[in-house]
C-alpha cells in the first residue's frame, strides 16, 4: 500500500513538473477594433480628467458599444447616463455634458484614465490577467466635445 501511494504521488510529481505553468503566458489577442494609438506627444499638455467625472457603463453595455459603432464619443442625456450607469453618474452634477465615450477593457475591473491632449481625448485602461480586450464604453462629463478619442489598453499577468 505504501508503494502504490508513492508511486501515484511520484506520478503526479511529474506531471507537475513537466507542465508548463500557464499563468505566465496569455494567447488571448490583445487587440480590438476600437483601439487607435495617439500621435506622439512629449506628455506636457495632457491635462487628466477628474476620476469622479468618469463612470463606467455597468447597465446595458450592448446599447452603449451600439450607440458608438459609427463614433467614438457621443454626446448623451442625463436619463441616458442613468440608463447606463444608475442613479448616482446620472445625478452628478458637474458642468459640461455627459458623453458616452469608447474604451477597451483588458480585464474584468480595469483601471481607467481620461485625458485631454489639446483637443484630443485619451481613454486608457489597465489591469491584470490574461483576458480577451473587450469594448467597454464609459461615460464622462466633459466641458467640450472632443475633435478626436484615441483609446488604449494594457495587461499584465
Amino acid at each position: 500500500m505504501a508503494r502504490e501511494g508513492f508511486l501515484v504521488a511520484s506520478c503526479v510529481l511529474a506531471v507537475c513538473i513537466a507542465t508548463p505553468d500557464q499563468s505566465k503566458a496569455c494567447n488571448l489577442p490583445a487587440t480590438n477594433e476600437w483601439l487607435q494609438r495617439p500621435p506622439p506627444t512629449d506628455g506636457a499638455s495632457f491635462k487628466q480628467v477628474d476620476a469622479s467625472l468618469v463612470w463606467e457603463v455597468t447597465n446595458d453595455a450592448q446599447g452603449a458599444v451600439a450607440a458608438l459603432t459609427t463614433e467614438a464619443v457621443v454626446e448623451i442625456s442625463r436619463e441616458q447616463v442613468r440608463h447606463f450607469a444608475g442613479e448616482a453618474a446620472g445625478s452628478a452634477a458637474p458642468n459640461g455634458g455627459a458623453y458616452l465615450v469608447r474604451a477597451v477593457f483588458p480585464s474584468r475591473w480595469p483601471s481607467v484614465r481620461v485625458g485631454w491632449s489639446e483637443n484630443d481625448l485619451h481613454v486608457f485602461a489597465g489591469g491584470l490577467g490574461c483576458f480577451r480586450y473587450g469594448k467597454h464604453p464609459v461615460i464622462v462629463y466633459l466641458n467640450r466635445r472632443p475633435a478626436n478619442v484615441f483609446v488604449s489598453a494594457s495587461a499584465a499577468l
